[in-house]
């Protein structure tokens, strides 16, 4: 994993880090929103890179209904597969990667038929922490239907612990 996947920018303090985040986050419900506009939510098959521009390498399409037992993506950006192997520390189950904790609340996108925006520090298995973000969008393939699929945009930016507390 890269540590900056996506970053347009050289070495950023951590507030700007934040910033530049969120403008991830803002372009691709941007786009999503326009894609609404024409009518109900957009169709997974319908979601194309020259939509998005380079953030579409930071994102995913997760299929709900193949998903039952084990994440199934239609669609995984160059720079989220890196966090794909990106283990998580802590607790029992060390099988849990930020690409898990990118996708655990899509249920409630399903549910809620609503934007699902994530953010948390995480530590990853050496002990760097990340501080993560994604944004998680309904996506219908039938306009008259329920959610059937879930875009993610996802970012992260690895800190040392005196960063995230000068950022606070």
């Amino acid at each position: 994993m890269t540590e900056e996947p996506g970053a347009s920018e050289g070495t950023v303090e951590a507030g700007a880090v934040v910033q530049s985040e969120r403008r991830l986050v803002r372009r691709v419900t941007t786009v999503w929103t326009r894609l609404c506009d024409e009518g109900g939510f957009p169709k997974p098959a319908a979601l194309k890179r020259d939509q998005f521009g380079a953030d579409w390498d930071q994102c995913f399409i997760l299929d709900l209904e193949r998903s039952a037992h084990f994440p199934f993506f239609t669609h995984l950006g160059d720079e989220v597969r890196e966090y794909c192997g990106v283990m998580l520390s802590g607790g029992d189950d060390w099988r849990c990667t930020l690409l898990t904790k990118a996708t655990e609340r899509a249920g409630e996108v399903a549910r809620t038929a609503a934007p699902v925006p994530v953010e948390d520090v995480l530590t990853r298995f050496d002990g760097k922490r990340l501080a993560f973000r994604v944004i998680l969008l309904p996506l219908c393939a039938d306009p008259d239907g329920p959610v059937t699929d879930v875009l993610g945009a996802v970012s992260g930016r690895l800190f040392e612990p005196y960063e995230l507390a000068e950022a606070s």
